[in-house]
Protein backbone atom coordinates (compact mmCIF):
# COMPACT_ATOMS: atom_id res chain seq x y z
CA UNK A 1 0.00 0.00 0.00
CA UNK A 2 1.51 3.41 -0.93
CA UNK A 3 1.77 6.30 1.22
CA UNK A 4 -0.39 8.58 -0.73
CA UNK A 5 -3.29 5.79 -0.94
CA UNK A 6 -2.52 5.04 3.14
CA UNK A 7 -2.85 8.37 3.75
CA UNK A 8 -6.48 8.36 1.94
CA UNK A 9 -7.62 5.61 4.20
CA UNK A 10 -6.44 7.54 7.17
CA UNK A 11 -8.46 10.16 6.24
CA UNK A 12 -11.52 8.61 6.48
CA UNK A 13 -14.32 9.24 9.22
CA UNK A 14 -14.70 7.13 12.28
CA UNK A 15 -17.87 7.20 12.18
CA UNK A 16 -21.40 5.00 10.74
CA UNK A 17 -22.35 4.62 7.55
CA UNK A 18 -22.07 2.96 4.05
CA UNK A 19 -19.61 2.74 1.26
CA UNK A 20 -19.74 2.68 -2.53
CA UNK A 21 -17.28 0.65 -4.27
CA UNK A 22 -17.08 1.12 -8.41
CA UNK A 23 -15.35 0.21 -11.07
CA UNK A 24 -12.96 1.67 -13.86
CA UNK A 25 -16.36 1.99 -15.94
CA UNK A 26 -18.02 4.01 -13.12
CA UNK A 27 -20.48 1.12 -12.13
CA UNK A 28 -21.32 0.53 -9.08
CA UNK A 29 -19.83 -3.34 -7.92
CA UNK A 30 -20.39 -3.19 -4.25
CA UNK A 31 -22.15 -2.03 -1.41
CA UNK A 32 -21.51 -2.36 1.98
CA UNK A 33 -22.19 -1.00 5.45
CA UNK A 34 -19.94 -0.45 8.62
CA UNK A 35 -19.88 1.20 12.09
CA UNK A 36 -16.56 2.38 11.52
CA UNK A 37 -15.86 3.41 7.80
CA UNK A 38 -12.41 3.99 8.40
CA UNK A 39 -11.63 0.47 9.93
CA UNK A 40 -14.02 -0.94 7.59
CA UNK A 41 -12.69 0.37 4.26
CA UNK A 42 -9.47 -0.09 5.61
CA UNK A 43 -9.60 -3.54 6.02
CA UNK A 44 -10.05 -4.31 2.36
CA UNK A 45 -6.49 -3.36 2.08
CA UNK A 46 -4.50 -4.67 4.44
CA UNK A 47 -2.77 -8.12 3.19
CA UNK A 48 -2.72 -9.60 6.63
CA UNK A 49 -6.95 -9.61 6.88
CA UNK A 50 -7.94 -10.23 3.21
CA UNK A 51 -10.09 -12.70 2.55
CA UNK A 52 -10.05 -14.16 -1.12
CA UNK A 53 -13.29 -12.30 -1.85
CA UNK A 54 -12.00 -9.12 -0.78
CA UNK A 55 -8.62 -9.37 -2.33
CA UNK A 56 -10.67 -10.58 -5.11
CA UNK A 57 -12.87 -7.56 -5.15
CA UNK A 58 -10.05 -4.85 -4.37
CA UNK A 59 -8.22 -5.64 -7.94
CA UNK A 60 -11.53 -4.33 -9.65
CA UNK A 61 -12.07 -0.99 -7.23
CA UNK A 62 -11.29 2.23 -9.19
CA UNK A 63 -13.29 4.41 -7.01
CA UNK A 64 -14.75 4.38 -3.30
CA UNK A 65 -17.58 6.84 -2.26
CA UNK A 66 -19.24 7.18 1.27
CA UNK A 67 -21.82 8.72 2.73
CA UNK A 68 -22.31 8.92 6.74
CA UNK A 69 -25.49 7.89 9.01
CA UNK A 70 -26.96 8.82 12.21
CA UNK A 71 -26.00 4.94 13.25
CA UNK A 72 -25.62 1.31 12.04
CA UNK A 73 -29.48 0.68 12.15
CA UNK A 74 -29.83 3.52 9.69
CA UNK A 75 -26.33 2.34 7.92
CA UNK A 76 -28.40 -0.49 7.45
CA UNK A 77 -31.44 0.31 6.10
CA UNK A 78 -29.37 2.22 3.49
CA UNK A 79 -27.45 -0.19 2.38
CA UNK A 80 -30.23 -2.92 1.98
CA UNK A 81 -32.04 0.07 -0.20
CA UNK A 82 -28.99 0.76 -2.60
CA UNK A 83 -28.07 -3.06 -3.09
CA UNK A 84 -32.04 -3.42 -4.16
CA UNK A 85 -31.57 -0.76 -6.50
CA UNK A 86 -28.14 -1.20 -8.11
CA UNK A 87 -27.64 -4.78 -7.47
CA UNK A 88 -23.74 -4.42 -7.28
CA UNK A 89 -22.91 -7.77 -9.31
CA UNK A 90 -20.41 -8.56 -5.83
CA UNK A 91 -23.56 -8.19 -3.63
CA UNK A 92 -25.27 -10.73 -5.44
CA UNK A 93 -22.43 -12.87 -5.98
CA UNK A 94 -21.33 -13.51 -2.54
CA UNK A 95 -24.64 -14.87 -2.22
CA UNK A 96 -24.56 -17.35 -4.52
CA UNK A 97 -21.28 -17.70 -6.14
CA UNK A 98 -21.33 -21.28 -7.72
CA UNK A 99 -22.30 -19.95 -11.22
CA UNK A 100 -19.08 -18.05 -11.80
CA UNK A 101 -15.14 -19.19 -12.65
CA UNK A 102 -12.64 -20.06 -10.13
CA UNK A 103 -8.68 -19.42 -11.01
CA UNK A 104 -7.01 -23.16 -10.07
CA UNK A 105 -3.98 -24.20 -8.68
CA UNK A 106 -4.02 -28.30 -9.33
CA UNK A 107 -2.20 -30.37 -6.61
CA UNK A 108 -0.02 -31.93 -8.16
CA UNK A 109 4.26 -31.87 -8.56
CA UNK A 110 4.25 -29.77 -11.43
CA UNK A 111 0.56 -27.85 -10.59
CA UNK A 112 -1.10 -25.96 -13.60
CA UNK A 113 -3.20 -22.68 -13.66
CA UNK A 114 -6.03 -23.50 -14.87
CA UNK A 115 -10.01 -21.80 -15.01
CA UNK A 116 -12.56 -24.24 -13.10
CA UNK A 117 -16.15 -23.81 -12.87
CA UNK A 118 -16.29 -25.88 -9.67
CA UNK A 119 -14.97 -25.81 -6.52
CA UNK A 120 -13.99 -29.33 -5.61
CA UNK A 121 -12.72 -30.75 -2.20
CA UNK A 122 -9.15 -32.18 -4.91
CA UNK A 123 -6.27 -30.39 -2.64
CA UNK A 124 -5.91 -27.67 -5.61
CA UNK A 125 -5.98 -24.01 -5.06
CA UNK A 126 -9.18 -21.84 -5.71
CA UNK A 127 -9.64 -18.15 -5.91
CA UNK A 128 -12.23 -16.54 -7.10
CA UNK A 129 -14.94 -16.57 -7.95
CA UNK A 130 -14.97 -14.59 -10.68
CA UNK A 131 -18.42 -12.58 -12.18
CA UNK A 132 -16.56 -10.87 -14.85
CA UNK A 133 -15.05 -13.04 -16.95
CA UNK A 134 -12.79 -10.80 -18.18
CA UNK A 135 -11.43 -9.98 -15.34
CA UNK A 136 -10.41 -13.24 -14.71
CA UNK A 137 -9.00 -14.34 -17.70
CA UNK A 138 -6.44 -10.97 -17.44
CA UNK A 139 -5.66 -11.77 -14.23
CA UNK A 140 -4.74 -15.83 -15.32
CA UNK A 141 -2.63 -13.78 -18.26
CA UNK A 142 -0.51 -11.84 -15.95
CA UNK A 143 -0.15 -15.33 -13.66
CA UNK A 144 1.23 -17.30 -16.17
CA UNK A 145 3.10 -14.66 -17.92
CA UNK A 146 4.86 -13.77 -14.59
CA UNK A 147 5.00 -16.70 -12.75
CA UNK A 148 5.71 -19.20 -15.33
CA UNK A 149 2.88 -21.71 -14.54
CA UNK A 150 2.08 -24.51 -16.93
CA UNK A 151 -1.33 -23.54 -18.29
CA UNK A 152 -1.62 -27.14 -19.97
CA UNK A 153 -3.38 -30.22 -18.99
CA UNK A 154 -0.67 -32.66 -20.12
CA UNK A 155 -0.45 -35.72 -18.52
CA UNK A 156 3.68 -34.88 -17.78
CA UNK A 157 5.07 -38.14 -17.28
CA UNK A 158 3.73 -39.25 -20.96
CA UNK A 159 5.50 -35.77 -22.31
CA UNK A 160 8.79 -36.25 -24.38
CA UNK A 161 9.33 -33.03 -25.58
CA UNK A 162 8.34 -29.14 -24.80
CA UNK A 163 5.02 -28.03 -26.07
CA UNK A 164 4.02 -24.86 -27.72
CA UNK A 165 3.46 -22.95 -24.16
CA UNK A 166 7.40 -23.05 -23.37
CA UNK A 167 8.13 -22.21 -27.27
CA UNK A 168 5.55 -18.28 -26.39
CA UNK A 169 7.28 -18.29 -23.21
CA UNK A 170 4.32 -19.24 -21.02
CA UNK A 171 5.44 -22.38 -19.39
CA UNK A 172 8.94 -23.50 -18.30
CA UNK A 173 8.74 -27.10 -19.26
CA UNK A 174 8.72 -29.45 -16.21
CA UNK A 175 8.08 -32.14 -17.86
CA UNK A 176 11.04 -32.35 -19.85
CA UNK A 177 13.62 -31.18 -16.33
CA UNK A 178 13.27 -27.74 -17.64
CA UNK A 179 12.79 -26.45 -14.12
CA UNK A 180 13.41 -27.95 -11.02
CA UNK A 181 10.87 -29.00 -8.29
CA UNK A 182 11.93 -26.66 -6.05
CA UNK A 183 12.67 -23.81 -8.60
CA UNK A 184 8.97 -24.34 -9.74
CA UNK A 185 7.46 -24.86 -5.87
CA UNK A 186 8.75 -20.75 -5.78
CA UNK A 187 6.79 -19.30 -8.71
CA UNK A 188 3.39 -21.41 -7.09
CA UNK A 189 3.76 -19.77 -4.00
CA UNK A 190 4.43 -16.23 -5.36
CA UNK A 191 1.35 -17.29 -8.37
CA UNK A 192 -0.91 -17.94 -4.59
CA UNK A 193 0.15 -14.83 -2.97
CA UNK A 194 -0.77 -13.17 -6.00
CA UNK A 195 -3.72 -14.54 -6.71
CA UNK A 196 -4.43 -14.16 -2.91
CA UNK A 197 -3.68 -10.25 -2.77
CA UNK A 198 -1.17 -10.59 -0.76
CA UNK A 199 0.53 -8.01 -2.92
CA UNK A 200 3.22 -6.31 -0.90
CA UNK A 201 4.60 -9.62 0.81
CA UNK A 202 4.95 -10.55 -2.61
CA UNK A 203 6.78 -7.65 -3.69
CA UNK A 204 9.04 -7.52 -0.52
CA UNK A 205 10.23 -10.93 -1.46
CA UNK A 206 10.93 -10.81 -5.23
CA UNK A 207 12.59 -7.78 -4.39
CA UNK A 208 14.94 -9.61 -2.27
CA UNK A 209 15.39 -12.50 -4.63
CA UNK A 210 16.66 -9.57 -7.31
CA UNK A 211 19.06 -7.70 -4.59
CA UNK A 212 20.64 -11.37 -4.32
CA UNK A 213 20.68 -12.00 -7.87
CA UNK A 214 22.77 -8.95 -8.36
CA UNK A 215 25.10 -9.47 -5.84
CA UNK A 216 25.55 -13.03 -7.37
CA UNK A 217 26.16 -10.89 -11.13
CA UNK A 218 22.95 -12.93 -12.13
CA UNK A 219 21.72 -10.11 -14.10
CA UNK A 220 19.68 -11.91 -16.42
CA UNK A 221 17.53 -13.28 -13.47
CA UNK A 222 17.56 -10.05 -11.77
CA UNK A 223 16.18 -8.52 -15.28
CA UNK A 224 13.58 -11.10 -15.09
CA UNK A 225 12.14 -10.25 -11.60
CA UNK A 226 12.58 -6.53 -12.23
CA UNK A 227 9.82 -7.24 -15.09
CA UNK A 228 7.58 -9.72 -12.77
CA UNK A 229 7.85 -6.39 -9.95
CA UNK A 230 7.09 -3.66 -12.57
CA UNK A 231 3.97 -5.59 -13.73
CA UNK A 232 2.99 -6.22 -10.05
CA UNK A 233 3.23 -2.75 -9.04
CA UNK A 234 1.61 -1.39 -12.36
CA UNK A 235 -1.67 -3.70 -11.60
CA UNK A 236 -2.67 -1.64 -8.52
CA UNK A 237 -4.99 0.47 -9.52
CA UNK A 238 -4.95 4.28 -7.80
CA UNK A 239 -8.30 4.55 -6.01
CA UNK A 240 -10.13 7.54 -5.32
CA UNK A 241 -12.03 7.88 -2.06
CA UNK A 242 -14.86 10.71 -1.39
CA UNK A 243 -17.81 11.65 0.33
CA UNK A 244 -20.93 12.01 -0.82
CA UNK A 245 -24.51 12.40 -0.45
CA UNK A 246 -27.69 9.82 -1.40
CA UNK A 247 -28.33 12.23 -4.09
CA UNK A 248 -24.35 11.93 -5.57
CA UNK A 249 -24.57 7.79 -6.19
CA UNK A 250 -26.77 8.31 -9.37
CA UNK A 251 -24.09 10.93 -10.97
CA UNK A 252 -20.47 11.04 -9.85
CA UNK A 253 -16.84 11.74 -11.10
CA UNK A 254 -17.35 9.45 -13.77
CA UNK A 255 -20.79 11.28 -15.24
CA UNK A 256 -19.08 10.57 -18.89
CA UNK A 257 -19.32 7.30 -18.25
CA UNK A 258 -23.42 7.44 -18.19
CA UNK A 259 -23.93 9.12 -21.01
CA UNK A 260 -22.03 7.33 -22.87
CA UNK A 261 -23.54 3.99 -21.95
CA UNK A 262 -27.01 6.67 -22.60
CA UNK A 263 -25.62 7.31 -26.31
CA UNK A 264 -24.94 3.80 -26.97
CA UNK A 265 -28.78 2.79 -26.02
CA UNK A 266 -29.78 5.67 -27.67
CA UNK A 267 -27.71 4.93 -31.16
CA UNK A 268 -26.88 8.93 -30.69
CA UNK A 269 -23.49 10.78 -30.71
CA UNK A 270 -24.44 12.92 -27.89
CA UNK A 271 -26.75 13.66 -25.25
CA UNK A 272 -25.61 16.72 -24.46
CA UNK A 273 -29.11 18.10 -23.14
CA UNK A 274 -31.60 15.81 -21.38
CA UNK A 275 -34.87 17.45 -20.72
CA UNK A 276 -37.52 15.24 -18.31
CA UNK A 277 -41.40 15.42 -18.13
CA UNK A 278 -43.77 14.77 -15.21
CA UNK A 279 -47.41 15.40 -14.07
CA UNK A 280 -48.54 16.06 -10.26
CA UNK A 281 -52.30 16.01 -9.21
CA UNK A 282 -54.75 14.59 -6.44
CA UNK A 283 -58.05 13.64 -8.53
CA UNK A 284 -57.25 15.86 -11.23
CA UNK A 285 -56.95 19.31 -8.88
CA UNK A 286 -53.67 21.04 -8.01
CA UNK A 287 -52.69 19.60 -11.51
CA UNK A 288 -49.16 20.67 -12.75
CA UNK A 289 -46.51 19.56 -14.85
CA UNK A 290 -42.61 19.94 -14.94
CA UNK A 291 -39.83 20.08 -16.60
CA UNK A 292 -36.16 19.48 -15.67
CA UNK A 293 -33.35 20.00 -17.63
CA UNK A 294 -29.56 18.07 -17.50
CA UNK A 295 -26.83 19.45 -19.00
CA UNK A 296 -24.41 16.88 -19.78
CA UNK A 297 -25.01 14.82 -17.03
CA UNK A 298 -25.90 17.70 -14.37
CA UNK A 299 -28.89 19.03 -13.28
CA UNK A 300 -29.31 22.47 -15.21
CA UNK A 301 -31.46 24.24 -12.24
CA UNK A 302 -31.86 27.48 -14.25
CA UNK A 303 -33.55 26.15 -16.82
CA UNK A 304 -36.28 24.02 -14.81
CA UNK A 305 -39.72 25.17 -15.67
CA UNK A 306 -43.04 24.36 -14.22
CA UNK A 307 -46.73 24.42 -15.90
CA UNK A 308 -50.40 25.03 -14.10
CA UNK A 309 -52.28 22.46 -16.20
CA UNK A 310 -55.17 24.90 -18.05
CA UNK A 311 -56.89 22.66 -20.44
CA UNK A 312 -57.43 19.85 -18.67
CA UNK A 313 -59.99 19.64 -15.38
CA UNK A 314 -60.23 15.76 -14.74
CA UNK A 315 -58.19 12.62 -14.21
CA UNK A 316 -56.46 12.60 -17.33
CA UNK A 317 -52.15 12.36 -17.40
CA UNK A 318 -51.87 11.36 -20.80
CA UNK A 319 -53.61 15.10 -21.75
CA UNK A 320 -51.80 16.48 -19.16
CA UNK A 321 -48.50 15.25 -20.52
CA UNK A 322 -49.94 16.87 -24.01
CA UNK A 323 -50.76 19.95 -22.73
CA UNK A 324 -46.95 20.15 -21.16
CA UNK A 325 -45.18 18.99 -24.22
CA UNK A 326 -47.26 21.47 -26.17
CA UNK A 327 -46.63 24.68 -24.40
CA UNK A 328 -42.51 23.50 -23.97
CA UNK A 329 -42.30 22.53 -28.04
CA UNK A 330 -45.16 24.34 -29.98
CA UNK A 331 -45.20 27.82 -27.57
CA UNK A 332 -43.32 30.76 -26.19
CA UNK A 333 -40.42 28.24 -24.76
CA UNK A 334 -40.40 26.60 -27.90
CA UNK A 335 -37.30 29.27 -29.14
CA UNK A 336 -34.97 27.18 -25.77
CA UNK A 337 -32.68 25.19 -27.16
CA UNK A 338 -34.22 21.88 -28.23
CA UNK A 339 -33.13 18.63 -26.39
CA UNK A 340 -31.50 15.27 -27.24
CA UNK A 341 -33.40 13.59 -25.31
CA UNK A 342 -36.97 13.98 -23.67
CA UNK A 343 -37.57 11.49 -20.90
CA UNK A 344 -41.44 11.06 -19.73
CA UNK A 345 -42.10 9.84 -16.34
CA UNK A 346 -44.66 7.20 -17.25
CA UNK A 347 -45.66 4.43 -19.93
CA UNK A 348 -46.69 3.79 -23.19
CA UNK A 349 -50.41 6.33 -23.04
CA UNK A 350 -47.81 9.39 -21.77
CA UNK A 351 -45.00 8.54 -24.45
CA UNK A 352 -48.09 8.38 -27.33
CA UNK A 353 -49.39 11.55 -26.09
CA UNK A 354 -46.19 13.59 -25.81
CA UNK A 355 -45.06 12.02 -29.12
CA UNK A 356 -48.26 13.05 -30.55
CA UNK A 357 -47.63 16.41 -29.48
CA UNK A 358 -44.56 16.62 -31.23
CA UNK A 359 -45.33 15.15 -34.42
CA UNK A 360 -47.79 18.69 -34.47
CA UNK A 361 -44.79 20.86 -33.68
CA UNK A 362 -41.55 19.36 -35.25
CA UNK A 363 -41.15 18.28 -39.09
CA UNK A 364 -41.04 14.28 -38.81
CA UNK A 365 -36.91 14.28 -39.26
CA UNK A 366 -36.35 16.84 -36.58
CA UNK A 367 -38.41 15.34 -34.10
CA UNK A 368 -36.05 15.13 -30.69
CA UNK A 369 -35.50 11.79 -29.65
CA UNK A 370 -38.25 10.59 -26.76
CA UNK A 371 -38.39 7.26 -24.71
CA UNK A 372 -40.51 7.04 -21.33
CA UNK A 373 -39.90 4.74 -17.76
CA UNK A 374 -42.29 3.45 -15.95
CA UNK A 375 -41.92 3.13 -12.44
CA UNK A 376 -43.33 -0.44 -12.23
CA UNK A 377 -40.15 -2.40 -13.11
CA UNK A 378 -38.64 0.33 -14.33
CA UNK A 379 -39.28 -0.58 -18.09
CA UNK A 380 -38.53 1.52 -20.70
CA UNK A 381 -40.66 2.35 -23.56
CA UNK A 382 -39.91 3.73 -27.30
CA UNK A 383 -41.94 5.33 -29.82
CA UNK A 384 -40.68 2.61 -32.16
CA UNK A 385 -41.94 -0.43 -30.60
CA UNK A 386 -45.04 -1.05 -28.32
CA UNK A 387 -42.73 -3.81 -26.10
CA UNK A 388 -41.24 -1.67 -23.17
CA UNK A 389 -37.31 -3.01 -22.66
CA UNK A 390 -35.89 -3.77 -18.87
CA UNK A 391 -32.44 -3.18 -18.58
CA UNK A 392 -30.00 -4.19 -15.57
CA UNK A 393 -30.35 -2.13 -12.61
CA UNK A 394 -27.01 -1.37 -12.53
CA UNK A 395 -26.70 -0.62 -16.04
CA UNK A 396 -25.74 3.30 -16.34
CA UNK A 397 -27.86 4.20 -19.09
CA UNK A 398 -31.07 3.07 -16.39
CA UNK A 399 -30.07 5.12 -13.60
CA UNK A 400 -29.30 8.31 -15.41
CA UNK A 401 -32.37 7.85 -16.89
CA UNK A 402 -33.80 7.31 -13.60
CA UNK A 403 -32.21 9.73 -12.02
CA UNK A 404 -33.80 12.57 -14.24
CA UNK A 405 -37.26 10.82 -13.98
CA UNK A 406 -37.03 11.36 -10.13
CA UNK A 407 -35.92 14.36 -10.73
CA UNK A 408 -38.53 15.86 -12.54
CA UNK A 409 -41.02 13.63 -10.25
CA UNK A 410 -39.44 15.77 -7.47
CA UNK A 411 -39.95 19.05 -9.12
CA UNK A 412 -43.55 18.65 -10.24
CA UNK A 413 -44.31 17.50 -6.54
CA UNK A 414 -42.84 20.06 -4.65
CA UNK A 415 -44.95 22.74 -7.06
CA UNK A 416 -48.53 20.73 -6.15
CA UNK A 417 -47.82 20.90 -2.73
CA UNK A 418 -46.60 24.58 -2.90
CA UNK A 419 -50.26 25.44 -4.36
CA UNK A 420 -51.66 22.94 -1.86
CA UNK A 421 -50.65 24.66 0.75
CA UNK A 422 -50.59 28.44 -1.10
CA UNK A 423 -54.93 27.60 -1.35
CA UNK A 424 -55.06 26.38 2.42
CA UNK A 425 -53.78 29.70 3.67
CA UNK A 426 -56.32 31.74 1.79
Amino acid sequence: MNETFSNKLDNLPEFPGVYIMRNLSGRIIYVGKASSLKSRVRSYFIDTEKSLKNSLLVKTIKNIDYILTTNVKEALILEESLIKRFQPKYNILWKDDKRYPFIKITNEKFPAIIISRRKKPDGGKYFGPYPDVIDMKNTLKLAIKNFGLRPCRYNLEKRKKECLYYFIKKCQAPCIGKISEKEYSYFVGNAIMFLSGKNQKLLESLEKKMADAKKKLQFEEAAKLRNIIFAIKNTLEKINIKEITLKDILINADRDAYLNDLSKLLGKKTVGRIEGFDISNISGKFAVGSMVVFTDGKPDKNEYRKFRIKTVNKIDDFAMTAEIIKRRFCGTLAKTTIPNLIIIDGGLGQLNAAKNELEKCFDTEKIPKIIAIAKKNEKLFFPESSKPIVLSKNSLALNLIKYVRDESHRFAISYHKLLRKRRLHR
